[in-house]
């Protein structure tokens, strides 16, 4: 994978029903080929997700190595999650999905610039998820709800 040429998958797309980790072995491809462009293998968020599969970047890139497919990273996803539930994943991917990052920080600029120049009524648009998918040009998600529980 060339991410000098092309963005990694959405972290909202799932493998073995784990969200980021397909973007996490795109950018891990990418660093096996020293073609990470701007982009950065082992970032913060790619550790959340190794964390919760009781990994780390080496591992990974080397699961990511010996696989031909995403067929093979999904059994080497299964592994790695051993006993958790579905439920315990779907709980994660919420999480995972609900964070929002201090976007006064310069490092979410163009991200923030982004969501401003391709929706600039959307106030809701802060989950990190969210912002890098407007940010590399996926389309923007709908408001989420702002409706209280009854």
């Amino acid at each position: 994978m060339d991410l000098t040429k092309a963005y990694p998958r959405s972290g909202r797309e799932k493998i073995a029903g784990l969200m980021m980790i397909g973007r996490s072995v795109d950018k891990a491809r990418a660093h096996l080929a020293s073609t990470l462009g701007e982009y950065i293998y082992d970032c913060p968020m790619d550790r959340r997700v190794f964390d919760f599969l009781g990994t780390n970047a080496e591992e990974v890139a080397g699961a990511v190595r010996q696989a031909d497919d995403d067929g093979q990273i999904a059994a080497f996803v299964r592994t790695k999650l051993g006993d958790k539930t579905t439920e315990a994943v779907e709980a994660w991917n919420a999480a995972f999905m609900a964070i929002e990052p201090d976007l006064s920080r310069p490092a979410y600029a163009d991200a923030v610039a982004a969501v401003q120049r391709r929706a600039p009524h959307r106030t809701d648009i802060t989950h990190w998820v969210d912002l890098i998918d407007v940010e590399e040009g996926r389309p923007i998600p709908p408001p989420r709800s702002t409706a209280a529980a009854g």
